[in-house]
């Protein structure tokens, strides 16, 4: 377990910077993956013919699925470190915002799994 120390050396500067970064690596994934990739693979109202574009395209539908789940991981980290930043400010409310947060991150991993296989 890390000392109060350790936990100390990193500025906050740094932290909101590193959660921003996240943020943006987080933005650009997600938006890979829901707009070129999903438009590419899968076409409304035919079910038939997604189905054939995922056969015929496995890798840009894996690469979208795991460009998806990355979004979801730095989300989670820059979650984290936002609690570290904001739990000394109102611990109560940071303790919220972190377990609304982490709550919500199964649900997204879910809704993207369904909505791949629709």
């Amino acid at each position: 377990m890390p000392s109060n120390n350790d936990l100390e050396r990193w500025s906050p500067l740094i932290l909101a910077r590193i959660s921003g970064i996240l943020g943006l690596i987080g933005i650009a994934f997600g938006a890979f993956d829901i707009g070129h990739i999903r438009g590419a693979l899968i076409v409304a109202g035919n079910p038939t013919l997604t189905v054939q574009n995922i056969l015929a395209h496995q890798t840009l539908f894996r690469l979208g699925f795991t460009g998806h789940l990355l979004e979801l991981i730095c989300n989670a980290f820059a979650e984290i470190i936002g609690f570290y930043l904001f739990w000394r400010v109102n611990l109560i409310v940071a303790a919220i915002a972190l377990f609304a947060a982490s709550s919500a991150s199964p649900l997204r991993a879910s809704t993207c799994s369904i909505r791949m296989c629709r």
